[in-house]
């Protein structure tokens, strides 16, 4: 895979070519974490629910806020959304941590 331009910089030598930048390639990696219901997190950039009925808060997380948001069958394995709320509350049943994962993308 050939990496994006921004990687290259000009050639000191020859202005109509670049060359490697070699500084500046920032790896990118994931990161999962288990919020407890009814917590508040950072925005995640994904979301995975393992089983329940889930509802989720994107601005506040007052009960009073959660949104309907996915239904998983016991069984049914888990279904991964592409949605940032905050907060997660089971509708369904208590709420246990691993219910949902939370999934980050991190630069460093």
């Amino acid at each position: 895979m050939t990496p994006p331009l921004a990687y290259y910089q000009s050639d000191s030598d020859d202005n109509t070519k670049q060359k490697p930048g070699g500084t500046g390639i920032i790896a990118q990696f994931n990161k999962a974490t288990l919020p407890p219901a009814a917590t508040n997190q950072e925005k995640p950039n994904q979301v995975i629910v393992s089983t329940g009925s889930i509802a989720f808060a994107y601005q506040s997380g007052s009960l009073s806020t959660y949104v309907s948001g996915a239904v998983v069958p016991p069984n049914a394995g888990p279904v991964t959304l592409p949605i940032q709320p905050i907060a997660w509350y089971r509708t369904d049943a208590a709420g246990a941590v691993g219910d949902v994962t939370f999934i980050y993308k991190r630069r460093g």
